[in-house]
């Protein structure tokens, strides 16, 4: 390998390091936290965008400790609520949420930590968290392994 290469790599390796730093020194958030996240504002493909709500999926002990969370967008819209990766998230069943929202288990997606802008709660349904659950079996093809020995 060249000597630049290895020094090209070793300078975005080291930049990659001070990003991760930083992002492990925002706040984490528990599994099935309610958080505000900045999805951006790309235009033109089919994923959804803004700053919205967004329901921590990853479990806490690995956000705790990784830069990155996995989480799912929430929508107002209830179209496709029929679908078995969208779940209706009542506000009854979390606390401090404002209204009730659709959760879309097809869209979960890495996210830096600092793209959390903050937390409105949590949700507090077993049954609800079940849902989730199955939606994202569903989505990810794992509840096909369930029956298996």
């Amino acid at each position: 390998m060249s000597e630049k290469w290895q020094e090209d790599n070793r300078k975005d390796m080291a930049v990659e390091n001070s990003s991760s730093e930083e992002a492990l020194k925002a706040p984490y958030y528990n599994r099935m936290d309610v958080v505000v996240v900045d999805f951006g504002d790309i235009k033109g493909d089919c994923l959804l965008r803004k700053r919205r709500p967004a329901i921590v999926l990853s479990r806490t002990e690995y956000n705790d400790h990784s830069p990155i969370m996995q989480v799912a967008p929430m929508t107002k819209s209830r179209k496709g609520l029929n679908k078995k990766y969208h779940v209706l998230i009542s506000k009854r069943y979390c606390n401090n949420l404002r209204g009730s929202g659709m959760c879309m288990l097809e869209q979960t997606r890495p996210i830096d930590r600092r793209q959390v802008a903050y937390k409105i709660g949590s949700i507090n349904s077993k049954k609800l968290i079940h849902e989730i659950d199955q939606a994202i079996s569903y989505v990810t093809g794992l509840e096909d392994v369930n029956g298996l020995e």
